[in-house]
């Protein structure tokens, strides 16, 4: 087999956001494959409605080279 599946890119991107701390402010339980391209997945973990902010905090995303399974990049999406 080449490469990392769809389910393996979303554990790795709950690993990533567990192993930051990220996991209070985000719905690790629910990350979503938003893209896929010949060489990367993108994981988009949805985060938690803050009450305090009165909106929702921006989302978190990780991308993942397809071949080794090594995060890329994690950063921050605003949901519109």
């Amino acid at each position: 087999r080449d490469g990392i599946s769809k389910v393996e890119a979303r554990l790795i991107a709950q690993y990533e956001a567990v192993m930051r701390d990220l996991d209070h402010g985000y719905q690790v339980s629910k990350p979503k494959v938003i893209e896929e391209t010949s060489s990367q997945w993108k994981v988009r973990i949805p985060s938690k409605f803050s009450i305090n902010a009165r909106k929702q905090p921006p989302d978190l995303i990780v991308v993942i080279d397809k071949t080794n399974g090594k995060v890329l990049s994690v950063g921050e999406q605003t949901v519109n």
